[in-house]
């Protein structure tokens, strides 16, 4: 059976990490740190830790690019056959994890899948989905 990792890049908002785990069981989650922020760093690495969620600290520069070029050194060194990178800013639905779970157990996987249309939340609409702080 082919594996999927669900890897979410996180600069800041622990908040916005902690909702993940709403979606996307432990098991199937890789966190990647990559923050200037060591405040955020070492409460994110606590939450980790704590809720045995695998994750790794990375080198950042604060740019988006070097965070997105270290999810694809940590899924290329894993045992992994697929990787969903998400912001840690951006929220997966339930449906979201449906569709690239079930897209893995296909004989007929895609190479890449690409959202060329996805609904946005307003600030306002976060709390529907529980409190997160």
């Amino acid at each position: 059976m082919n594996k999927l990792k669900f890897y979410v890049l996180c600069s800041k908002g622990l908040p916005s990490l902690k909702r993940h785990l709403n979606t996307i069981p432990k098991e199937a989650l890789f966190v990647v740190i990559n923050t200037l922020d060591k405040e955020f760093e070492d409460s994110a690495s606590l939450f980790c830790e704590e809720n045995n969620i695998e994750y790794m600290v990375t080198e950042s520069n604060g740019k988006a690019g070097k965070g997105k070029n270290a999810v694809f050194d940590i899924f290329e060194q894993s045992d992994n056959d697929y990787c969903c990178q998400i912001d840690g800013d951006d929220y997966l639905t339930d449906y979201g994890y449906e569709v690239y779970t079930t897209l893995v157990t296909g004989n007929k996987v895609p190479d890449v899948v690409a959202l060329t249309n996805q609904k946005g939340l307003k600030r306002s609409l976060i709390t529907f989905f529980g409190d997160y702080g």
